[in-house]
């Protein structure tokens, strides 16, 4: 018996992306995942010939659109306990109002480009569902950002993967992670004054 192992690897990095990608869209507390550097790198591999686009871009667009409904879920779910101060004593009626206020002004905003911003776009879907955000208005916005995140991050490491050979993908990749680290506390910063 014949075994295909770099179809069978391709095939579980195809599978593990999917679950980070999903993950990292939807559940709150495992905001660390490595999103944007992880669709980067897919793109330079799908690039190299290593794995295909027209499947990676798909696949990672579902997972993202189905990581943020999941989010929106948990946040519904949370709501409750939210509210009686039974999960976070901290967080007041009036956070909630300030929240709730954010979503209904900028939600559609905040879930398109949150996508572009690591950690922020794991915490906005979730309080979208904490804030109970119109479904209709929440899903359409949530399928935009999504295409829009992994169809632009994907393509443009496939097309770096052009200019740049193999050997300069860390400081790429390096490049990413300080963009990110950058832009994650101006969003949040943003965001903390929108909410006041």
């Amino acid at each position: 018996m014949h075994i295909d192992y770099q179809s069978l690897s391709s095939t579980l990095l195809y599978l593990i992306s999917f679950f980070i990608i999903l993950s990292e869209s939807g559940v709150f507390f495992l905001f660390f995942l490595p999103g944007d550097s992880l669709i980067f790198a897919l793109g330079l591999l799908a690039n190299q010939g290593v794995l295909n686009i027209w499947y990676i871009i798909p696949l990672l667009v579902i997972a993202a659109i189905t990581g943020n409904f999941l989010g929106y879920f948990l946040g519904t779910y949370t709501r409750g306990g939210l509210e009686t101060g039974k999960y976070l004593p901290k967080v007041k009626p009036e956070h909630l109002h300030k929240a709730e206020l954010f979503y209904n002004r900028h939600g559609s905003l905040a879930l398109l480009f949150a996508r572009f911003v690591p950690v922020v776009r794991t915490f906005v879907p979730f309080f979208a569902g904490v804030v109970s955000m119109k479904r209709k208005t929440f899903s359409v916005w949530s399928v935009i950002g999504g295409i829009c995140w992994i169809t632009i991050v994907t393509l443009v490491g496939y097309f770096f993967g052009r200019q740049f050979n193999l050997q300069n993908v860390s400081y790429l990749g390096l490049g990413v992670v300080l963009i990110a680290a950058i832009a994650t506390p101006v969003c949040i910063g943003l965001i903390n004054r929108l909410l006041k």
